[in-house]
């Protein structure tokens, strides 16, 4: 019976090493489209979790006869795990969906693994996207200051910056063709998930169809990253006194 188990373990542990490398290889060349079409909560989730385990200095306490047979290899699967999030160091709207994860986030746990790394030769990570993974920190723990402990306000956001249903400012505006309301993709892409139609007039509606507004998104991520700021600087200066 264990040489059954044993033939089976082997292949998905090869079969699990390929797919990390792949979604190593994925991350570096599509993070606008991961960030895009909305898989931040599934990726960070993932990531984050998987961080628990291996980013544990438990996990290499472990002390597991023939290991090197199974190509089970946790240094590898951890410098695997940095690089994916290195990938993401200048993307905030990545960084915050990490932050969210109620499940499975943990600051103390991305410091952890970089001191592993820094102590450790035998994780495989290469130099250029260690120095990305430190970035990535670095902004995590600015991040986590304002989203965490400091809610920004937009209070005074103009009414042009405000989801036509939940009168929530929006991040990636769309236009509904036949009704020209300028709804948020997640509002009108979650009612479609039930009703495909336009919420204002019951016409026939497709995600397909919504019509992107690039110059009024980018006037809110100019107006959210301002406000960022003016929080930074008053976190920085309550810290001051």
């Amino acid at each position: 019976r264990f040489k059954e188990k044993d033939k089976l373990v082997r292949p998905q542990i090869k079969l699990f090493n390929g797919s990390l490398k792949f979604l190593v290889c994925i991350c570096k060349i599509l993070q606008n489209f991961l960030i895009k079409n909305d898989f931040i909560s599934q990726l960070a989730g993932y990531l984050n979790y998987s961080l628990n385990i291996f980013g544990s200095p438990l996990t290499y306490e472990l002390k597991l006869k023939n290991i090197s047979e199974y190509n089970f290899n946790p240094h590898f699967i951890l410098g695997s795990i940095l690089s994916t999030y290195s990938a993401f160091y200048d993307k905030f709207h990545f960084i915050e969906g990490v932050i969210k994860d109620e499940r499975s986030y943990k600051f103390s746990n991305f410091d952890r693994a970089k001191n592993l790394v820094a102590n450790n030769k035998n994780i495989t990570i290469n130099e250029k996207d260690f120095e990305n993974y430190i970035k990535f920190v670095d902004n995590l723990r600015r991040e986590e200051k304002i989203i965490k402990n400091e809610e920004i306000s937009y209070d005074d956001a103009p009414q042009e910056f405000l989801d036509g249903l939940t009168f929530l400012i929006m991040t990636d505006p769309v236009k509904l063709p036949k009704s020209h309301v300028i709804l948020d993709r997640k509002t009108i892409e979650t009612h479609l998930l039930s009703d495909q139609t336009d919420p204002f007039n019951r016409e026939p509606l497709t995600k397909e169809m919504l019509l992107p507004c690039p110059e009024l998104k980018a006037k809110i991520e100019e107006y959210m990253k301002n406000k960022k700021n003016e929080k930074m600087k008053e976190l920085h200066s309550k810290a001051n006194k």
